[in-house]
């Protein structure tokens, strides 16, 4: 191979552009057309020269159309916040840009309040290029907590629609307990969460907690927080002792006066754990019981022991302690007749040292 010849068209007239020379009996070239002008529809070939003087050209020309200045149509949701609250009354500011290369027509909204409420635009409108559109929607929320609003706009150009969305998460309130929790329950050590927000659009200040431990006793912050800025949490973080094993509800309040907010929680308390008590097996006015006992420490429970009252003027007890490692379970099975018939309120009770816990279950005994 000799040469190959690139021809096309670009000027109305069909004529040869460039020459490369080839080597070997297989190779190609590349060929550079610079300053095509937009809009420009021509066609191309090669023709290929070997050393005897014999020529080819392509099997077929092909065709190349230039585009430069196509429109590209897009729209694009540059924001999305509220511009004024007060309790659960809120207006929210979302701004619909055309940032594509063409007019946008027929340009419609849609605003999800997360709150199974969807308000959507009245009217169409159109946007030029660079054009914004400032929505602006007021809306009363039903009740306090956080919302995932979401604004949707779409719009056409050249009977193509496209569209655009943002989305938002707000706290619904003027000053809200967003998370309320027990991080930690060490014996009958609890440490408490308590996450506090300021939903409103200025600063709070003097703000005051309080726990009710759910045991007769409260907990009254002894500082206040200064300053509160608008949508900032706040982390309040309250170690008590219950001083003893069961089920409770704590309380935990935030104030500064002219705003406030409850939430309650339940815990349990629970070192040395007594449950599960049911009937395994009756056979006349005899029964088999069976609960379990596990300890929920982070350390071994060395002198595990365990009683059964059967309410028919018999108390059962272990015969020898146990020892439970953390999580660890014991199975305890009782075997008892009945002494007389009726129901019996029967009593299950975990021991080690001044820990204890219990479980009843009532049962009917006929002869």
């Amino acid at each position: 191979m000799i040469n190959v010849t690139f021809y096309h068209n670009i000027s109305g007239t069909w004529k040869a552009n460039e020459t490369k020379a080839l080597t070997g009996t297989s190779d190609y070239k590349t060929f550079t057309l610079n300053n095509i002008p937009d809009k420009a529809y021509f066609i191309w070939n090669c023709l290929a020269f070997d050393n005897t003087s014999q020529s080819d050209w392509g099997d077929a020309n092909y065709t190349i159309r230039v585009n430069i200045s196509e429109t590209v149509a897009n729209i694009t949701i540059t924001s999305l916040q509220p511009s004024y609250s007060n309790g659960t009354h809120y207006i929210f500011e979302f701004v619909i840009l055309n940032n594509g290369s063409t007019t946008l027509n027929d340009v419609s909204w849609q605003f999800d309040t997360d709150d199974s409420n969807r308000i959507n635009s009245t009217s169409n409108i159109s946007l030029a290029l660079g054009e914004r559109a400032f929505v602006y929607i007021q809306y009363n929320f039903s009740d306090e907590g956080a919302y995932n609003v979401k604004a949707n706009a779409t719009g056409i150009s050249s009977s193509t629609t496209i569209s655009s969305s943002l989305s938002s998460t707000v706290g619904v309130g003027d000053l809200a307990i967003t998370s309320f929790d027990d991080l930690n329950i060490d014996i009958s050590k609890v440490i408490f969460e308590i996450q506090a927000q300021n939903n409103l659009l200025e600063n709070l200040s003097n703000l005051n907690w309080s726990l009710t431990t759910g045991n007769g006793k409260i907990i009254n912050s002894t500082s206040q927080f200064s300053s509160i800025k608008s949508n900032e949490t706040v982390f309040i973080f309250i170690q008590y002792d219950y001083g003893a094993s069961g089920t409770f509800s704590p309380v935990a309040t935030i104030t500064n006066g002219t705003y406030s907010d409850s939430k309650t929680i339940t815990i349990d308390v629970k070192h040395i754990e007594a449950f599960n008590l049911s009937v395994v097996n009756e056979s006349g006015t005899k029964r088999i019981f069976e609960f379990i006992i596990k300890n929920n420490l982070n350390t071994n429970l060395t002198n595990v022991n365990w009683t059964f009252d059967t309410k028919d003027s018999n108390v059962i007890n272990a015969t020898s302690n146990s020892i439970l490692q953390p999580s660890e379970q014991m199975f305890v099975y009782i075997d008892y007749n009945f002494t007389a018939t009726g129901t019996f309120n029967v009593n299950a009770t975990a021991k080690n040292g001044t820990l204890s816990d219990s479980k009843n279950l009532t049962v009917a005994i006929n002869q």
